[in-house]
């Protein structure tokens, strides 16, 4: 469910986000996320599934924590950058990978543990939606169902459970999109995270 609670000023430190391994840490401030999804198209489960082989790979030091759900879908939650803080960061760096040759978006991943991680945008985080702790150290969960968006792009259409669009409705996405075309407010300022599309991996496009 994409939803915008921007207007509510909340002070609680709702969670942790951590990679596998805990060398990637942030501290997330608020009660929610703005926006959640689970995300079906090609490019999101491609770089998932590029990431998590990674962790598989014979001779691997740790199997990171994956982006997908159950049912295949990559999970996000998306915070402004004003809700992260990261606390540490990997020895080894953040590697990061786009979708084909002339991807744009590029995907963060914790080298230490290959773990998916984040994208970003100048104006928003992009969490792995399974990198989420409650205050108590269980998994954040929540409160309503996470809606599962580009059904159409699905590598198998069929196997996304409801509720199921497919594509992700403007309503839905609005809280996301405004955060592009509007020029004001909070924006990252920890250039780590900010990745470089030139010096990316490259996900082979398949389909």
């Amino acid at each position: 469910l994409f939803f915008d609670r921007t207007c509510i000023t909340i002070t609680h430190i709702m969670s942790t986000f951590k990679c596998a391994c805990g060398q990637t840490e942030a501290k997330i401030t608020g009660a929610h996320p703005f926006a959640l999804s689970n995300c079906y198209c090609h490019s999101c489960v491609a770089g998932c599934r590029f990431v998590d082989a990674k962790g598989q790979a014979e001779g691997a030091s740790t199997s990171g924590t994956s982006q997908l759900n159950k049912d295949g879908g990559v999970g996000i939650a998306f915070f402004d950058p004003n809700q992260v803080e990261f606390v540490s960061k990997p020895a080894a760096g953040f590697g990061s990978i786009k979708i084909g040759e002339k991807g744009k978006a590029p995907r963060a991943y914790s080298k230490c543990c290959n773990s998916s991680v984040f994208f970003t945008h100048p104006k928003f985080y992009a969490l792995n939606l399974n990198c989420i702790y409650n205050d108590d150290g269980t998994n954040f969960t929540p409160e309503t169902p996470v809606k599962n968006y580009n059904r159409k792009y699905a590598f198998d259409p069929s196997s996304v459970p409801e509720p199921a669009y497919d594509t992700a409705p403007f309503l839905d996405m609005f809280p996301v999109m405004k955060r592009f075309i509007i020029p004001w407010g909070p924006k990252i300022q920890d250039k780590d995270v900010m990745l470089d599309v030139k010096t990316v991996e490259v996900v082979p496009i398949t389909w």
